[in-house]
């Protein structure tokens, strides 16, 4: 039982740590976009001559990133198009994007466009006029944001036909909802579990008596020593919990025959010493169990 318990709790480990690592992952990616965006509201007021100005600190939503600005500014958006491209791709961010220029006053948005792998700059609307001087934000959204985690690259390293920008998404979303909703939900199950084991341990079964190492199931008659269980016969039981019931007290032999045996008629004189032999064999894990003889008048179970 202790063994079955143990794999499990080595398992519930394992998930959790699992989790961890991928929800680790995720922060550090979310910090590396949020200096590459800061970045591009920085090189954004350098190229309108502000070097002044301050970019205000990166914001996201999901994979919907902002970046903020505390002075107003015109801009031409085929030349910042240029900026956010080049320093993502300098950055390694990789996948297909959405950039939306949004007015501070009333988040109406002013101008936007979405770059895949095949787009180009020329050809998108807009570029080469000057979008008049206000407060504006720069919503970038990373379509394949969080898609990168160590579970999605193990999947695309164990599977080489896979497409390098994140084929096969559904595996994806299977092995992310896994490891960061499913695993932590089993965690706190087992947690659960454990807590409730600890609160309710098996010595306060009415049926379960704390016999030093041993647990002694009266019920069952089984005797249970760490994850081995031994099974009693009823007279070994019967006379287990007798010599239990009057521990460190001496019990005469008579006493102790009419209690097991009764008026069954068919127990000889050395019938109690086999059933005590047994005892002591099946109580030797334990040291501090002792049956001892005491000669002519009958014998007392020394425990501690």
């Amino acid at each position: 039982m202790i063994n079955r318990l143990m794999k499990f709790g080595i398992l519930l480990l394992i998930g959790f740590m699992a989790t961890t690592q991928v929800v680790a992952g995720d922060e550090i990616e979310e910090k590396r976009v949020k200096v590459a965006l800061r970045k591009i509201g920085h090189e954004t007021l350098l190229s309108l001559g502000d070097s002044v100005s301050h970019v205000l600190p990166i914001t996201n939503e999901g994979n919907e990133f902002v970046i903020g600005f505390e002075s107003t500014f015109s801009f031409d958006p085929f030349y910042v198009a240029g900026i956010v491209d080049s320093i993502l791709d300098v950055a390694a961010i990789e996948g297909p994007y959405i950039v939306e220029f949004k007015r501070c006053s009333d988040s109406s948005v002013v101008h936007s466009y979405e770059m895949l792998e095949t787009s180009v700059l020329d050809e998108m609307a807009c570029g080469g006029r000057i979008i008049p001087d206000s407060c504006y934000t720069i919503h970038i959204t990373l379509l394949n944001f969080g898609a990168n985690s160590d579970e999605d690259v193990f999947l695309q390293s164990a599977s080489p036909s896979q497409s390098s920008n994140g084929a096969a998404p559904e595996e994806k979303t299977w092995t992310k909802f896994i490891t960061t909703q499913l695993l932590p939900v089993l965690f706190f199950i087992g947690l659960m579990i454990y807590v409730r084991k600890k609160r309710k341990p098996e010595a306060l079964d009415p049926d379960v008596v704390q016999i030093g190492l041993y647990k002694f199931n009266t019920r069952n008659m089984v005797l249970i020593y760490e994850d081995e269980e031994t099974d009693l016969t009823s007279k070994e039981a019967d006379l287990l919990a007798l010599l239990h019931g009057a521990s460190n007290s001496v019990l005469k032999r008579e006493e102790i025959l009419n209690a097991v045996w009764g008026d069954e008629g068919d127990y000889v004189g050395r019938t109690l010493d086999v059933f005590i032999s047994k005892l002591r064999k099946k109580l030797a894990a334990d040291e501090s169990l002792k049956i001892v003889n005491i000669h002519g008048v009958g014998y007392k179970f020394v425990t501690g």
